[in-house]
This record gives C-alpha cells, sequence and structure tokens, in this order.
C-alpha cells in the first residue's frame, strides 16, 4: 500500500528531536550534568556522581527505570524483561528472574497494555525513556543505587531524581541549573539547524495546498527561542497554527474541559492542551481535514494520535540511521549499545515493544525529516515502511 504526503491536507509537526534536532552527546552531557549537580548539591549525595564520565553504552532509548528494585530494564514486543540491571550492575539470567518471575512485571504488563494511560498515572512507579530529553535518566539513577544502596530507599532515589528532574527542565527555575537558560546561551553547541533544504521542502508541502501545523509540549519561551534558531526568524511563514505546552499525550486524549484551556500568544500562535481545538481550526482552513503528524516520541506522537483521534502519524526515529539502515549518524554511541543491544531488538532477535509500535501504528518510520525532505512532496511511500 502506498501514499503521498499530498494524500493529506493537513499536516503537522512535533518540534523537539524532530524539525529541531539536538547535538545528541553534547545534549546527554548536559542533562547529566545539570541533574548530578542539582543532586549533590540540594540532595546530598555523593560528589563523585558529579563530573563522572558519561557512560554512553548504558544509554539507550526506550528503557525503563523500576523505581520499586532499582533497576534498569529493556522490554520485548509482548512485555517481557529481556535484559536489566540493578544499578549499572549487569544481571545474570538466574538474578533477572528473581527480581521478575518469568521476566514479567504487573507494571510492564499495564503499560503494554496501554502506554498512555501508563505514562500519565503510573510515572512514580516505572518511569520509560521515551526521548532524548530522557537520555542520561536510566544513568544517573544506576549511579544513585550504586552509590547509596541500603542508605536510601530506591523510591525515595526516585522522588529525589524527579526533584531534579523537574527543577532542571522548569520554565522557572531560572538559574544556571535551568536546561533552557544553557540551550539558549549556547544553541551552537546542541541543535543542528534545520538546511536550506528543509526550509525549501516546508514552503513547497504549504505551495501545495497543504495547511501546515505545529504542536509542541515545549513551554513557550523555550519553544520560541528554539524555533528561532533551527528555522529562522522567519519560522511562522512555514505554519498555519502553531501550538506551545501541548502537554502530550494527554493533548491527544485528554478530557473535554481542558479544550477551555486556550491562550493566543500572538498571530497564529497558542497554548493549547486539546487536539480538538486543533480539529476545530483545520475545519476552518480546510474542507474535510485529512491530518497526518510527524513525530518522534512513539507513545506522545504516534500511539495516542493513531489510538485517540483520526489522525495517520509518520514516526522520526534516529536510530534507523545509526543502525546503518540509511547511513551514518555523528551520535552513533548515544543511539546504540553494544550492552543493552539494538533499540529495534535483543541479542536473539526478538522484537522490543518499541519496535512492534514502529511496525503497527505509524505510516512510515524516518530516520529524520532531512530523509523526507530529499523527495518530492508527491513522492509515493510504501505504508508501513521502515527506512
Amino acid at each position: 500500500m502506498h501514499f503521498a504526503l499530498t494524500d493529506y491536507n493537513c499536516i503537522g509537526f512535533d518540534l523537539d528531536n524532530t524539525l529541531a534536532r539536538y547535538k545528541l552527546a553534547n545534549l546527554a552531557r548536559l542533562q547529566y550534568d545539570l541533574l548530578a549537580g542539582y543532586l549533590v548539591d540540594r540532595k546530598n549525595y555523593p560528589r563523585e556522581i558529579r563530573g563522572a564520565p558519561v557512560d554512553t553504552d548504558f544509554l539507550l532509548k526506550g528503557l525503563a527505570i523500576d523505581t520499586k528494585h532499582g533497576n534498569v530494564v529493556k522490554i520485548a514486543r509482548d512485555g517481557r524483561i529481556v535484559r536489566a540491571a540493578h544499578g549499572t550492575k549487569w544481571l545474570t539470567e538466574k538474578e533477572l528472574l528473581e527480581f521478575y518471575p518469568q521476566k514479567r512485571a504487573e507494571f510492564v504488563e499495564k503499560f503494554v497494555r496501554n502506554p498512555v494511560e501508563f505514562v500519565r498515572v503510573y510515572t512514580e512507579r516505572m518511569k520509560f525513556c521515551l526521548d532524548y530529553f530522557d537520555s542520561a535518566n536510566s544513568l544517573i539513577y544506576a549511579r544513585l543505587i550504586d552509590a547509596t544502596e541500603h542508605k536510601i530507599t530506591f523510591n525515595r532515589m526516585w522522588e529525589d531524581l524527579t526533584e531534579a528532574l523537574y527543577n532542571t527542565f522548569s520554565p522557572n527555575y531560572d538559574d544556571k541549573g535551568n536546561i533552557y537558560n544553557v540551550l539558549k546561551a549556547n544553541p551552537e553547541e546542541y541543535y543542528v539547524r534545520c538546511d536550506e533544504t528543509v526550509r525549501d521542502w516546508l514552503t513547497s508541502l504549504k505551495s501545495s495546498g497543504i495547511t501546515l501545523f505545529l504542536v509542541t509540549g515545549a513551554y513557550k519561551e523555550a519553544a520560541l527561542d528554539t524555533l528561532e534558531y533551527v528555522l529562522g526568524r522567519n519560522w511562522r511563514s512555514f505554519f498555519d497554527l502553531t501550538v506551545l505546552e501541548a502537554g502530550k499525550p494527554g493533548f491527544f486524549v485528554g478530557p473535554a474541559d481542558d479544550c477551555s484551556n486556550c491562550e493566543a500568544l500572538s498571530d497564529g500562535v497558542y497554548t493549547m492542551k486539546c487536539w480538538r481545538n486543533v480539529e476545530v481550526f483545520l475545519r476552518g482552513a480546510v474542507d474535510r481535514p485529512k491530518c497526518l503528524y510527524v513525530g518522534d516520541n512513539l507513545i506522545e506522537d504516534v500511539y495516542a494520535p493513531v489510538v485517540s483521534s483520526s489522525a495517520d502519524t509518520l514516526h522520526v526515529c534516529e536510530e534507523l540511521e545509526a543502525e546503518n539502515s540509511t547511513g551514518y549518524h555523528p551520535d552513533e554511541k548515544i543511539l546504540s549499545s553494544d550492552r543493552w543491544g539494538s533499540y529495534f531488538h535483543d541479542a536473539d532477535g526478538t522484537p522490543t515493544f518499541w519496535n512492534h509500535l514502529m511496525h503497527v501504528y505509524p505510516k512510515l518510520c524516518v530516520p529524520n525529516v532531512d530523509y523526507l525532505a530529499k523527495f518530492p512532496v508527491n513522492h509515493k511511500f510504501t505504508s508501513t515502511q521502515i527506512v
């Protein structure tokens, strides 16, 4: 089955890790340093955590932090836990089964049955590293276990890390420990600018009669700074509607009363919490909207829109490039791991849960938006193709 972008009259984009690409090794180092600094300075964790090398081989998107047992785990498509570490110590098969009989855990089963509900409700029990802004979480949590086990409970460690995450990523934490201040002050260290090919491609989509919109969960100041850096000062010309602080995945699945929470910031730029507001706008822009949403987060940007709205989705996955589907990736060491194995499968070929989602929910999986921009806007892709 084939489809083209021009089959749609409305196309939406996520921002972070979709239109805005990052220098992932630098981003992981920054996240680690800010979180470690907070935990050492504010929560009195051992000083050796701060400044320690970032062990990139312990990082992999899609890992989960089990806050009850102090473990980091990798899950297969059916919810089985196929690899695990206690702190940074790798569990043997016997040890894994002692923690998780038959390689099963109740909370992983809940996640597999309903990923959106789990992400929204159960984050105090198990936290999944769903995108590159989560990339350092598994490593720093594991090192907290190594340094303080038998002194502090696993749940307390997770509470402290959650506090550090909130303060590091909060728009109200106005000092050098806030990640957005660092990104704004040193954008060339962390962002990859969209090249002219991508900007021309966006213009071509609009010229073909497609309504373009942006939906991002980023805080408004951070999002506006990011858009200006990666797309240029005329970034507004690419989009008919820009939605900030969306709060995905709840944006797609949340209750109707969220739809009243809408603020106009400037012409065509809003903060919104509800997909239905976007649908109202699109119905005013085109006759019978047919929508495609492009994003990187498999739960927030791909699964949630498909199961909760009429939109189709297209998945951006940089691991495709790192694992040699399309060529070289400069941050390959952040995107692949010898110890955890492939993002897409385990050592015996068992597909991961993320591999399963990629084959079922998006129309297409690509390594980056730059790949799409190489083709004419009416190019026919093979549906469910993973390039």
